[in-house]
């Protein structure tokens, strides 16, 4: 989804009020997408562990873009975590408030630009802030993610995406979506 703002994050703090808690029955992540403050992965882990903490301070940081039944999808590995993988589709901004036409040149006129990823790890169970990272996703990266959100906006509605999202996760793991990814984005530890 793409936010008019992203919320500014304080360590030990609550969800920002555009983050609907109640969305997460269950561990989770979430791809949203900001003008004025790039890219926001945000993770939802019950219970965080120090490992998990640390793995978001410190940690290598490798993405992974892949397409699959018309879906982009976003693999990341940070640190000691096991790869995770979140999709960003047009077919989930289905809201009255939402133009989807404007939501897309939003993204399109970042093409060929670096963008902010804020990567933010919260505590489903107490909906506090653990950990918080921002990193610089290369120009190629983001036309590349860009470019496949794009492409795929036509080719779902909101139905057919989630019996497709249904289809993914039947047929395909983490582990496969990220092994054929078509561009990724390393960044090393600190």
């Amino acid at each position: 989804m793409i936010n008019p703002t992203i919320a500014s994050y304080i360590i030990g703090k609550p969800y920002p009020t555009h983050i609907a808690r109640d969305k997460f029955t269950k561990e989770g992540t979430l791809l949203n997408f900001s003008p004025p403050s790039g890219w926001e992965l945000i993770l939802m882990y019950e219970k965080t562990t120090q490992i998990e903490i640390q793995s978001i301070y410190k940690g290598y940081i490798e993405l992974a873009l892949s397409v699959s039944h018309r879906l982009p999808f976003v693999c990341a590995k940070i640190g000691q975590l096991p790869w995770i993988n979140t999709v960003f589709h047009a077919a989930r901004l289905v809201h009255p408030d939402y133009n989807i036409e404007s939501e897309l040149q939003l993204l399109q006129d970042t093409m060929g630009q670096a963008q902010k990823l804020t990567i933010a790890l919260f505590d489903k169970t107490y909906g506090n802030l653990q950990a918080l990272r921002i990193v610089w996703l290369e120009p190629e990266f983001n036309e590349a993610l860009v470019q496949a959100i794009i492409e795929t906006a036509p080719l779902h509605n909101i139905r057919s995406y989630e019996q497709a999202l249904a289809r993914v996760f039947g047929e395909f793991s983490t582990e496969d979506l990220q092994r054929d990814s078509i561009t990724r984005f390393c960044l090393s530890g600190r």
